[in-house]
This record gives C-alpha cells, structure tokens and sequence, in this order.
C-alpha cells in the first residue's frame, strides 16, 4: 500500500462530502478516492485482473500466438469490467466464510462480479457452485 498527499478543488471536496453523507455508513475519505481512481484506471485499460490471468494461463500452457489470437477475440468481443473495492470486501467475506476450501481471491472476486453484474461466470471449477455463482452451462 502506498500512500500519497493530494489537493483538491473546493468543487470536488464539496462533491466528496455531499456523497459521503449521503450513504448509510458513509465511506472513508481513503475509500472514495480510491473508488474514483480504481474507476478511472478501469476505463483507460490499466485494472483486468482476469483478463492478465487468463492472458498468461493460454501464453504458458498453448504458446504466444494461440494468446495473442485469444486476446484479440476478447478485446473484440467483450465489455472489459474491473473489480472494485467493494468487490474484493465482498470476495474477502466468501473466502472467509468457506475457510475450509481451498478458494482463492481471483475466485471469490469473479463469483462476486459476476453476481453484481447478474452474469453468469464461465468456468469448469467447481468451487463456483460452492460458492453459489450462477454458473454458465
């Protein structure tokens, strides 16, 4: 975790604020920002987590052109979405609450993406049902 020092504008800190207050348990201030620029990274192509996993599972396993033929598919073909950090709170609640199962974090974030986005996931692993991720068949 880094940290860093930032001015604003009175317009945004008004906003920040408004915001805020606005939320049955309002965030932190560290909470929001971090929101806006995890958001803003998303769009500019710099936060896909499972896009950069799956990327490297086909690259390492069928070679570099089958995972450059992949990447172009997906890029083609798909509406890219990060998670944000509610998503990894979230994620960080399942994992806990099957401490018994060898879940992992990628795991518990794409089953909880997929609930927020009312998407079933894609996968074979059967730790999804467990979880109880609509899954795609």
């Amino acid at each position: 975790m880094k940290r860093a020092s930032i001015s604003i504008s009175d317009a945004v800190a008004d906003a920040i604020e408004a915001h805020r207050h606005d939320q049955e348990l309002p965030p932190s201030l560290t909470a929001v920002a971090e929101a806006a620029l995890a958001e803003y990274l998303s769009q500019r192509g710099y936060l896909y987590p499972a896009l950069l996993e799956a990327y490297t599972l086909i690259f390492r396993r069928l070679g570099i052109p089958i995972a450059l033929s992949w990447l172009d598919d997906v890029l083609a073909g798909s509406v890219l979405q990060s998670a944000g950090p509610d998503d990894y709170i979230q994620a960080t609640r399942i994992v806990h609450s099957f401490e018994d199962q060898p879940l992992t974090l990628v795991d518990a974030v794409l089953a909880q993406l997929g609930a927020r986005l009312a998407v079933p996931v894609w996968t074979y692993d059967h730790r999804f049902d467990l979880m109880g991720a609509e899954v795609w068949r």
